[in-house]
């Protein structure tokens, strides 16, 4: 028994050793990365995040908020218009936007306003509360369905103004350093550009169309995610060195004393991979993309399980963004093939019958977009997939 008690003494002492230089080599390696952070240029204190202040008058944040309740309100006895608020499919209904006069004129209101802050408290780190981009998403959905009747009533210059506000509304969203925030972004660009292609047919001039609404090619918004996320991981840091209760997130044993290690060289793990990813966002989309799909790849073998349980795959929203910037600059070429067309009476059988005008390059692959079709109905081909299209239809 005596021997039994010495082993197991033995095995403790072996035990403790290995915990003790394991979390030293954690500490040390955190330490590493943070320093890392800062060499980079990136934020690492949640005071680095917060935009200049704004004054209320100047602020629209309150009025998108007051719109969105407009719309809440007016929507729970209509089922036709539940897709505002929830995203259900659109039902094949005419919807009547009567009822939401009001809200439609608050949104104008807030889109005027030079600046939006919804006073995000990144300080709070992953339990932050944001709830305003699913209200921002509803705001845009009654907007893109304003745009979509005015359209198809031919009312074309109220729906260039209506796009217009569109994009602001998601430009609203733009400094936000969350990737939730850009998400919902890169969901109202896509609704404002989709709505952009089916009008331009009606206009008499594209490109000063182009110019006025100012489409949002969404460039910088992962960038901006991916410094909310260093400041996430960083605050969950600071609440494991203030013995903060991070049991709410990882359950009881992954916070306790015994898995600090591991925390800790896992963290540090993920921490190098957001900084790999901030530095990418600063590169040309071809580039960009390269180095974040290898580091995906690599990601998935090596990821810890805080890491995945705090980010999962993001190469998905790095994508989005490099469509939506190819799309944008898909809307500006067909501005001038438009315009090409009016002048001529024909569309242009290659870009370089455009001269300088064609020479919009997709910025998602450094290449010139593609051009396809009859002559009578072209296609702008592109992106970073190569599987995006912009249709060009012949004029009414």
């Amino acid at each position: 028994m005596r021997r039994f008690f010495i082993w197991l003494g033995a095995l403790g002492l072996l035990l403790a050793t290995v915990w003790t230089i394991w979390n030293y080599i954690g500490t040390r390696e955190l330490e590493h990365r943070i320093e890392s952070l800062r060499e980079s240029g990136l934020p690492t204190t949640a005071a680095e995040l917060h935009p200049p202040p704004l004054a209320p008058e100047d602020n629209g944040a309150a009025l998108y908020r007051a719109a969105f309740a407009l719309i809440e309100s007016a929507c729970p006895d209509d089922p036709s218009l539940r897709f505002l608020v929830s995203g259900e499919s659109k039902s094949e209904q005419t919807t009547d936007l009567s009822r939401f006069k009001r809200a439609l004129e608050v949104v104008h209101e807030a889109a005027a306003k030079p600046g939006c802050d919804f006073g995000l408290r990144y300080e709070d780190g992953f339990s932050m509360i944001v709830d305003h981009p699913q209200q921002m998403l509803a705001v845009a959905r009654l907007v893109a369905t304003r745009a979509r009747e005015l359209l198809q009533e031919g009312r074309s210059a109220e729906a260039v103004e209506e796009l217009r506000i569109l994009f602001r509304v998601g430009r609203a969203l733009s400094k936000e350093h969350t990737l939730i925030s850009q998400v919902f972004r890169f969901n109202v660009a896509a609704q404002g550009l989709d709505i952009l292609e089916e009008l331009m047919p009606q206009l008499e001039s594209a490109r000063q169309a182009v110019e006025q609404i100012d489409v949002d090619d969404c460039r910088g918004g992962f960038g901006r995610g991916i410094q909310g996320e260093i400041s996430g991981v960083l605050w969950l840091l600071d609440q494991e060195v203030e013995g903060g209760d991070l049991g709410g997130l990882f359950g009881s044993f992954l916070s306790g004393k015994l898995a600090r290690p591991y925390f800790k060289t896992d963290l540090a793990s993920l921490l190098g991979r957001l900084e790999r990813m901030a530095l990418a966002s600063r590169q040309p989309y071809p580039e960009m993309l390269s180095i974040l799909a290898e580091d995906d790849k690599r990601f998935e073998g090596e990821a810890g399980l805080y890491s995945r349980l705090i980010v999962f795959s993001v190469y998905s929203s790095v994508v989005n963004e490099a469509r939506l910037a190819a799309r944008a600059a898909m809307s500006r070429l067909a501005a001038r093939i438009y315009e090409h067309r009016r002048s001529t009476g024909r569309f242009p059988e290659k870009l370089a019958d455009l001269g300088e005008a064609g020479e919009i390059v997709d910025p998602s692959t450094g290449k010139p977009f593609l051009l396809a079709g009859d002559g009578q109905e072209l296609r702008i081909a592109g992106g970073p997939e190569g599987n995006l299209e912009w249709r060009l239809r012949p004029l009414p």
